[in-house]
């Protein structure tokens, strides 16, 4: 059975704390383990997002499956989102947890 992670993006994501979720779980390394780890990008929050450095992050999955994920990452933020963070990833976040 796959294990699913769940990363939750937001805007402004700062590159390291993107890139490492995304190395360790979203390359396939089905010759280590198999099934490997299916990522899952969730968008935190609507419309297009960026890294600090400009760079698109695409994140077809909604906060939903942020609940229903095996493994849920949140990486760092820009320090807007750290300081307010949007209520509704609060609301899965929490769900997840209650999970």
């Amino acid at each position: 059975m796959v294990h699913t992670v769940a990363m939750a993006a937001t805007d402004r994501l700062p590159v390291f704390e993107f890139a490492v979720p995304c190395e360790v779980f979203g390359i396939d390394r089905s010759d280590l383990a198999d099934p490997w780890y299916d990522l899952r990008m969730c968008a935190g929050e609507p419309g297009e997002l960026r890294t600090t450095i400009g760079l698109r992050i695409d994140a077809p999955y909604g906060l939903d499956e942020i609940t229903r994920a095996d493994t849920v990452v949140v990486p760092g933020c820009y320090r807007a989102s750290q300081l307010e963070p949007p209520p509704d990833l609060l609301d899965a976040l929490r769900e997840a947890h209650r999970n």
